[in-house]
């Protein structure tokens, strides 16, 4: 047998022996996570499904289920948390989208919903690096603070500039700048639409129910400090009501 031969053979000889190592590796792993968040979910008053292809029609248009041909949620944990004296429905899972047009494949984000009852503008707030950069080249422009640290670590876009200087008060701002320093592993963006506040992580799940609960705090301390004007302005307007209400802990997604 030529040598080229025995070393392909051998070769690709390694590559499947660690492939049956690692494959029964991973799948422990993935199946300790699994029922650490099911225990997580539980231990919360959150109910938890294995999986859904069924997402909320509310959440379709907010990143980053936004323009996906397949959403497929995993993981789904589902409950209530009070927020400014409302109670407020939320949603913590895996996410697997595949993008329109593109046969790369689905990428997974873990995420974070808080479903408010009002009707916002959009609002997408990244931390600054160069994927997002690329990401901006085609869509809103960019919006500078006078907080200049604050403009220095985030790129800030909506299609609503007063609504984004209105909602961004010095106090949610402070409370953003909490972010890279610690949530910097867990959160790459946070997005507002409609009324959906979504936290995630791009292109990456979170470990451990830890990460799930440290995001979920992060972005109830994002909504519970939305000015009170704003709030108020809102109650009183109709065209920025959605309707959506929770009356206990259990929230199930509307096809």
């Amino acid at each position: 047998m030529p040598l080229t031969l025995q070393l392909m053979l051998w070769a690709f000889g390694g590559f499947a022996l660690l492939m049956v190592v690692l494959i029964p590796i991973g799948l422990r792993h993935q199946r300790a996570r699994d029922g650490a968040l099911r225990l997580w979910a539980e231990s919360k008053g959150m109910t938890y499904h294995e999986s859904s292809e069924v997402v909320n029609a509310r959440y379709r248009d907010v990143e980053p289920f936004e323009g996906k041909r397949s959403r497929v949620l995993k993981n789904v944990m589902q409950g209530g948390t009070d927020i400014n004296l409302r109670r407020h429905a939320v949603m913590c899972s895996d996410f697997y989208g595949s993008n329109k047009n593109d046969d790369s494949g689905p990428t997974v984000h873990s995420l974070v919903v808080i479903d408010t009852p009002y009707r916002t503008p959009k609002l997408i707030v990244m931390r600054r690096g160069l994927l997002n950069r690329a990401l901006i080249a085609s869509g809103m422009q960019d919006i500078n603070f006078e907080d200049a640290d604050f403009s220095k670590a985030f790129h800030v876009m909506s299609d609503d500039r007063a609504f984004a200087y209105e909602i961004l008060s010095p106090q949610v701002i402070e409370h953003l700048k909490l972010w890279p320093r610690s949530m910097k592993r867990s959160i790459t963006s946070l997005t507002v639409h409609n009324g959906v506040v979504v936290a995630y992580k791009r292109n990456s799940h979170w470990r451990s129910p830890s990460q799930f609960e440290r995001v979920l705090r992060f972005a109830a301390g994002f909504v519970d400090r939305w000015p009170d004007h704003l709030l108020a302005e809102w109650e009183n307007d109709p065209s920025f009501r959605t309707g959506v209400t929770i009356s206990n802990d259990e929230f199930r997604p509307q096809a």
